[in-house]
């Protein structure tokens, strides 16, 4: 599933702000003020948000983002462009901190299957 394929990608704090470029400056603005409000850089940001996204997105969420990605030319970059829109809409708003030092992504994305199943 293509929504794998972002979760694992936007581990590396790199690839994740390298993506958020690639989508365009203003979303890349607006991702830069969400994660300087948090004291983050973009790519930490970005990884941060996509993990927690994989842990705490709810099934309409996740339709959400697969609806997008199954009718862009580029899903990927759409998927990541609606999760990030989830997630900075989201704010801190689910009992989540950011923790700049210590913090570690997981090692899998927990409950991908039984995400898979809901969703199917």
């Amino acid at each position: 599933m293509l929504i794998d394929e972002i979760i694992r990608s936007c581990r590396s704090e790199i690839v994740a702000e390298a993506a958020v470029a690639s989508i365009g400056p203003a979303f890349a603005h607006d991702v830069a003020a969400a994660a300087e409000a948090r004291g983050l850089g973009v790519g930490e940001f970005t990884a941060r948000s996509v993990q927690r996204f994989a842990r705490r997105g709810g099934e309409g969420d996740m339709r959400s983002v697969i609806a997008v990605m199954d009718t862009s030319q580029e899903p990927i970059l759409a998927g990541l462009h609606r999760i990030m829109s989830i997630m900075i809409g989201a704010g801190d708003s689910e009992e989540i901190t950011y923790v700049r030092r210590g913090w570690v992504p997981p090692e899998a994305y927990r409950g991908s299957e039984l995400r898979r199943e809901r969703l199917a």
